[in-house]
């Protein structure tokens, strides 16, 4: 974080707008580093209490889109025919932005409260999990989903690679196999029809088609690519140092570049991107070697430490899922999303470290 952060600074100081460069670097070092040092006393008795808040927080969300379904509003609007009836939250964060990913983000983090914890807390976990993912649908948000989806599939990939080590439960392999492309298949049933509508327009992008729905999703789409072209083409002028940090929304139509990567590809070039790539690698290994940690020791623990691994492998299926939603939406420019990830992967830290002193005391 510090020398992706110490590069930006450089490329903010060449700049040719320094101030909105430097606002712009403002919200990326709390983003990356502030977050991070306001937890550093993280104990594992703090996280009953920060899922309890942050699950509960998600409740007044959920509440709102209740409040909004029943008075009428409604996001796009009508004007779009039958394309997308779909809840937002209007003044917060522009193209329903809130709704779009936090209930797929929080869906994820009930799930990993249930994986952890007994008692009443799992059922309150339940409960949570349910209601964000009526939330999710009722926002109709393709991110939150893609989220849901993609951090669903990586854990089951995770718990293959453990049955896999472990011969007695080799018969459940064949049964994960095959209950693999049901499970594909029972999504694509249950999706909400925008979703399903967006992923067959790919389909006709070229060819054309004469259905409203369709249309629309194409113009979506092809408005997103045109987004996309015009990032990649600014690149391509400013190769090494980009136009400068947060200029992309002043040098186009655009209000941002659909997308966290294009985006800074466009705003601090090659440097500013080989810098984030070099932050990414450093984070995602950082995950995985204590994942490697929990793997070696949980032998000798009980239950309640294997469900500790469970928890942590779902928070990387979850951190793969942001990654690649990043391609779409710039999630690392959203304060409440890195906080949390800061949170867990902080809490990560302590907990392998504690359970690695363990191992070594029992002497393994």
């Amino acid at each position: 974080s510090v020398f992706f952060l110490s590069v930006l600074l450089i490329l903010v100081m060449r700049s040719q707008v320094i101030i909105v460069s430097f606002r712009e670097w403002i919200s990326y070092v709390v983003n990356f580093f502030l977050t991070y040092w306001v937890i550093q006393n993280i104990s594992a008795k703090d996280l009953k209490p920060f899922l309890i808040a942050v699950l509960g927080a998600s409740y007044l969300v959920n509440l709102m889109a209740v409040w909004q379904k029943y008075n009428g509003f409604r996001f796009p609007t009508m004007v779009d025919g039958e394309v997308s009836i779909r809840l937002g939250v209007p003044g917060t964060f522009e193209d329903s932005l809130l709704l779009s990913m936090y209930a797929g983000f929080m869906a994820i983090l009930a799930l990993m409260g249930v994986l952890r914890f007994r008692g009443l807390v799992r059922y309150f976990c339940w409960i949570s999990l349910v209601i964000n993912l009526i939330t999710l649908n009722l926002a109709l948000s393709r991110n939150g989903i893609f989220i849901l989806v993609v951090s669903l599939c990586t854990f089951a990939f995770f718990r293959f690679l453990d049955w896999l080590r472990s011969w007695k439960q080799a018969v459940k392999i064949p049964i994960l196999i095959l209950g693999f492309p049901v499970l594909s298949l029972s999504i694509l049933v249950i999706l909400p029809r925008d979703i399903y509508h967006r992923i067959t327009s790919v389909f006709y992008l070229f060819s054309g088609t004469s259905d409203p729905v369709i249309l629309y999703n194409i113009r979506s789409t092809l408005g997103r690519l045109e987004n996309y072209k015009a990032a990649i083409k600014i690149f391509l002028d400013n190769p090494v140092e980009g136009i400068g940090l947060g200029l992309y929304p002043i040098m186009t139509k655009f209000h941002d570049a659909d997308g966290f990567y294009t985006g800074l590809l466009a705003e601090t070039g090659l440097i500013g991107s080989a810098s984030f790539l070099i932050f990414a690698i450093s984070f995602i290994s950082f995950v995985y070697l204590r994942l490697k940690v929990f793997s070696g020791s949980i032998k000798i623990e009980c239950y309640e430490s294997y469900g500790i691994l469970l928890f942590y492998q779902l928070y990387f299926s979850l951190i793969i899922a942001l990654f690649l939603v990043s391609l779409f939406e710039p999630i690392f420019k959203i304060q409440i999303m890195t906080f949390y990830i800061f949170y867990l992967l902080r809490l990560l830290s302590v907990e392998s470290e504690l359970l690695h002193e363990r191992s070594l005391d029992n002497g393994v």
